[in-house]
C-alpha cells in the first residue's frame, strides 16, 4: 500500500497464498489506527478486494474503493509505481518461506521512506511526520529535527501539559504535609497498600537505603524481603 499525498509504503506478507478478507482487514485497520482512515482506497479489482466482506468493511468505514482497469498500469499510476520500488526492495531481502520479518528488508524500506522526493524535496516520513526516521545509516542529529511548525507544535503541547500538571500537582499538594526525613536503620511501620486492608499499619521493618523523591527501602520482619515504599506510607 502507498499513500497517494505522502508516498509513504508499508507491505504487509499475507503467506503463501493470497490472504483473505478477514486477514486484509485486521491489516487495513491497524494501518488506519496509525495513519489514519483514507477517503479513498484504489485496488486492480483482485477477488479479496472486490469480496462482498471487504465492500461492507469499506463502507462502513467511509471510504470510496476505486477499481483501476485490470493490466492497465497507466490508470493507477500511483499504486503501480509503489509497487514496482517494493518489488526492488523485497528482491533478495525475503526468508526462505518468503516473509520479510528480517533486518534486510527493514533496512531498505527504513532508507526508501527517508529518501527525499525528487519534485517536492521532502521524504515519506518527512510529509507524515515532520521530520526524517532514524535510520541505520550514520547521520548528524540534525537530520531528524522537526520542521519549524511541528517544533512550535510541540512547544505549545508542552505549555499546555506544565500548565495541567502543576494544577494536578496543587490539588494532590492541598492537603498534605511535610513529614520529617528518616535515617538507615530506623525502625518503621509500613502501610499495606494491596490486599484485603489496605490501609492497615501492621508491617513492619528496617530502613536499608534511601532513595530520592522520599523513597525508602524497606526489609519487612520476618520475611526479609525488600519494599520500595514513599515516606508517606
Amino acid at each position: 500500500m502507498v499513500a497517494r499525498f505522502s508516498g509513504w509504503p508499508a507491505v504487509q506478507f499475507c503467506g503463501a497464498r493470497p490472504g483473505g478478507h478477514r486477514q486484509l482487514q485486521e491489516w487495513l485497520r491497524q494501518y488506519f489506527a496509525t495513519y489514519g482512515i483514507p477517503e479513498e482506497l484504489s485496488t486492480d479489482g483482485g477477488l479479496t478486494y472486490t469480496s462482498y466482506e471487504i465492500q461492507k468493511f469499506l463502507a462502513d468505514y467511509g471510504i470510496k474503493h476505486r477499481l483501476s482497469a485490470v493490466a492497465f498500469a497507466q490508470s493507477n499510476k500511483r499504486a503501480e509505481l509503489g509497487v514496482k520500488s517494493m518489488k526492488r526492495l523485497i528482491k533478495e531481502n525475503t526468508n526462505r518461506d518468503g516473509s520479510l520479518t528480517n533486518d534486510k528488508f527493514l533496512r531498505a524500506i527504513m532508507t526508501y521512506r527517508n529518501t527525499p522526493d525528487r519534485d517536492t524535496g521532502k521524504s515519506p516520513a518527512q510529509v507524515i511526520f515532520g521530520r526524517n526516521l532514524r535510520d541505520f545509516l550514520p547521520s548528524p542529529q540534525a537530520r531528524y529535527k522537526p520542521q519549524p511548525e511541528w517544533i512550535t507544535l510541540r512547544e505549545d503541547r508542552e505549555k499546555a501539559l506544565a500548565k495541567r500538571a502543576v494544577a494536578n500537582m496543587e490539588k494532590l499538594d492541598k492537603n498534605c504535609r511535610v513529614l520529617p526525613k528518616l535515617a538507615l536503620g530506623d525502625t518503621v511501620i509500613v502501610q499495606n497498600q494491596v490486599g484485603n486492608y489496605p490501609s492497615k499499619w501492621d508491617i513492619t521493618g528496617v530502613i536499608v537505603e534511601i532513595k530520592d523523591h522520599d523513597q525508602y527501602v524497606v526489609r519487612v520482619d520476618g520475611s526479609g524481603r525488600m519494599t520500595l515504599r514513599n515516606r508517606k506510607f
